[in-house]
């Protein structure tokens, strides 16, 4: 593994983020470990001051860049990422919460696996969000994302007749692609705070006026609505929608009981025979998190509270690899694979659940 750390590099001189040149000089210096050639500087900046390309989405196509995947990111190979799976956890403790006629032809329930990515309908859904395929560059995002829009292709809900909840969604990708395909889609979140300015940058209030402003790809316009909601109050009567999601979110939310109810939330506002789908944190060692969950408040907060029945049992499989080889935050933000996390000795990947409404 590539040992030097490119983003030292960012100290080199002071940048005022606000400035798009400096902003994708810092992108440059991060992902590439180099200062920026003039002309994609001024392509990038040039796109951005246009708004034909967010900031997100310079992030990405840059990640995802041919020098980005073969150049000097840290990364290992991918293969390793595929061998020697092990049982992190054994399922036990949730088949009370399965449904007594589960779905047998894919796994939807489980945490991140590097296996999809050799599933071509899969992979499939990751190019038609327009993020990397490429196993080199797995990530745990582009999993929670794919494996969603899989699970509900699988399911038989990606038709007119669905009615999607987004909560704590921003405006993601997924929220256009599903416009296209289903026949209403909510996105609701808080659009302030944090998220508006920092991390990722998924929440900006703009997205309420002018949702085209974030669309990754043309989309059917009137299929698609933002509006600003606590996701521990849905403002929407009972048996609302079909599809209900909230994707590494409810971490966010205040802790665990505000978690579980969010969950009871999600339930009441499903249809019967709905879907809930919720992706989220999920710690993997004897350690604790204040905004990631322990196995045992997985069972009993979001699952247990929510009143539903998993659609089968989970697996909490993967590569020994990853486990004993994980990407140390902050400083390996950019490295793929991007499985398992270390957070100051927590580990944690991402954990995605369907649940039905009885």
């Amino acid at each position: 593994m590539t040992t030097h750390s490119p983003v030292a590099t960012t100290t080199k001189r002071l940048f005022d983020l606000d400035d798009d040149a400096d902003y994708i000089e810092v992108l440059y210096r991060v992902i590439f470990d180099r200062e920026a050639d003039e002309e994609g500087l001024q392509f990038y900046v040039h796109e951005l001051q246009k708004a034909c390309l967010t900031r997100r989405q310079v992030f990405d196509r840059m990640l995802a860049s041919e020098e980005a995947r073969y150049g000097i990111c840290f990364k290992y190979d991918y293969q390793h990422a595929m061998r020697d799976f092990v049982e992190v956890f054994p399922n036990d403790s949730f088949l009370p919460w399965v449904s007594a006629n589960p779905h047998t032809a894919s796994q939807l329930c489980e945490i991140t696996n590097p296996r999809k990515w050799f599933n071509v309908e899969w992979t499939h859904i990751l190019d038609e969000l327009q993020l990397s395929s490429s196993p080199e560059l797995m990530h745990r995002k582009g999993f929670e994302w794919a494996q969603t829009l899989y699970g509900l292709d699988q399911l038989g809900y990606l038709h007119d007749g669905t009615r999607c909840l987004g909560v704590g969604s921003g405006h993601e990708a997924i929220l256009y692609w599903l416009a296209n395909r289903v026949g209403e889609v909510v996105a609701t979140d808080l659009y302030e705070g944090e998220w508006v300015d920092k991390g990722s940058q998924e929440g900006n209030p703009d997205v309420l006026l002018a949702p085209q402003k974030y669309a990754p790809f043309e989309y059917r316009e009137d299929r698609l609505s933002f509006l600003q909601m606590d996701g521990r109050n849905l403002e929407f009567e009972d048996n609302s929608f079909d599809v209900v999601f909230s994707l590494s979110s409810i971490e966010h939310f205040g802790g665990n009981e505000a978690a579980a109810q969010a969950m009871r939330e999600k339930a009441r506002v499903c249809r019967p025979g709905g879907i809930v789908i919720v992706a989220t944190e999920l710690i993997l060692n004897d350690a604790a998190h204040p905004e990631f969950f322990t196995l045992d408040e997985i069972r009993e907060h979001i699952v247990a509270a929510s009143g539903m029945k998993l659609i089968q049992p989970p697996e909490f499989s993967m590569p020994k690899h990853a486990l004993d080889d994980p990407c140390v935050m902050p400083q390996e933000v950019f490295r793929c694979p991007h499985i398992v996390l270390d957070f100051d000795g927590v580990l944690d990947t991402s954990i995605i659940l369907f649940l039905r409404h009885a």
